[in-house]
């Protein structure tokens, strides 16, 4: 095995995760894809949680990003309008106010219009969440960079930790488990993209305790890298047999 392909294949879901939210996409160029909760109650053992979701992804395919796996090729860049595979944490829900916070012990936090997610890869705040202080008037730059407020789709979302510690510029950022537009009828930048209910149960049933991790991979990488990283068996839904891990 190559040194690159040792090194993905080291990746795993850690041990003290009892907490899996997954994504199967048929091949890179799909825009489609099934979501999964899981919980894990021994070792080894995975049990799905609720049924299986259709999600959006993005408008262009998919691409290896950056997290708890190391990276592959072809690397996720910003802008590309593909949604980033592999393993990652799962971070902060943020809501828009006056919508009530979610029924959840997650880490939630609502957006202001001084609630700013940064997709400047030349600026240092690059893909992190920043908070313009009350204090003084917010420059046209901050003002571009605002989150989104008052955007349906985004009225609830959840942080897909792709590209960070540390953030490499060009990259990709601002990357979310979102409410899907046009009852999935459109594809998302790069983002994972689900129906409102789903999204609201996903958020409620999130443990900081769990350590939640979120998984998305095609058809041919779960054959790969699934069992190698210690994820359950996915059912393709175009065959009647499980993915097999070589």
């Amino acid at each position: 095995m190559s040194a690159l392909l040792l090194a993905v294949a080291l990746a795993a879901v850690p041990g003290d995760t009892t907490q899996l939210v997954t994504t199967w996409v048929a091949d890179d160029d799909a825009s489609h894809g099934l979501l999964q909760r899981w919980e894990r109650h021994s070792a080894s053992e995975w049990v799905a949680v609720g049924g299986v979701v259709p999600v959006r992804l993005g408008r262009h395919g998919v691409a290896w990003g950056r997290g708890l796996h190391q990276g592959v090729e072809p690397t996720k860049v910003e802008g590309d309008g593909r949604a980033p595979m592999g393993l990652f944490w799962l971070g902060t829900a943020f809501h828009d106010p006056p919508d009530r916070a979610p029924a959840s012990g997650w880490p939630t936090h609502p957006v202001t219009l001084r609630d700013l997610w940064v997709e400047d890869p030349a600026h240092p705040a690059y893909n992190t969440h920043v908070r313009v202080p009350d204090d003084r008037a917010m420059t046209p730059w901050e003002v571009d960079q605002r989150m989104r407020l008052g955007d349906p789709a985004h009225r609830l979302k959840v942080v897909v930790a792709h590209n960070v510690d540390p953030p490499v510029p060009g990259q990709g950022s601002a990357i979310f488990l979102h409410i899907w537009r046009r009852d999935g009828a459109a594809p998302t930048a790069g983002c994972t993209a689900l129906p409102a209910p789903e999204l609201e149960e996903l958020v409620g049933w999130l443990d900081p305790a769990a350590r939640p991790v979120y998984a998305l991979l095609t058809s041919s990488g779960w054959g790969t890298w699934g069992g190698r990283w210690g994820l359950p068996t996915w059912v393709d839904p175009g065959s009647s047999r499980p993915s097999e891990s070589p």
